[in-house]
């Protein structure tokens, strides 16, 4: 049992770790929208457009960007979901592994 425990712990600090990367994941594509729908031409960095800097750094057009992005959102929220859902089945074990020990010992004592 303790085996499991230690196990369902560990679970439960990953689940945690990639519910705050899925969360960082969906707000930097929402940003990213939000710059390029903003800003494409307006913003330049160095004499340079965002437009021209995505599009000759990544070889794709703004459209194509933003199409990875809203495919990043679904995923991540995708992922985001999955990982609560375990998080709480694993939280869900531990309720049972308490209980089942504490009928455990009122079994041995009774």
């Amino acid at each position: 049992m303790d085996k499991i425990q230690k196990l369902s712990k560990l679970g439960k600090i990953l689940c945690s770790i990639v519910f705050v990367f899925c969360v960082i994941g969906i707000i930097g594509s929402v940003v990213g929208i939000a710059f390029l729908a903003a800003g494409v031409d307006a913003i330049h960095i160095g004499g340079v457009t965002l437009k021209s800097i995505v599009q000759t750094n990544s070889g794709t057009s703004i459209g194509t960007a933003n199409i990875y992005m809203v495919v990043a959102i679904i995923l991540c929220s995708g992922e985001a979901v999955i990982t609560m859902e375990v998080y709480n089945h694993l939280a869900g074990m531990d309720r049972i592994e308490k209980e089942i020990a504490r009928l455990d010992g009122l079994v041995m004592n009774g």
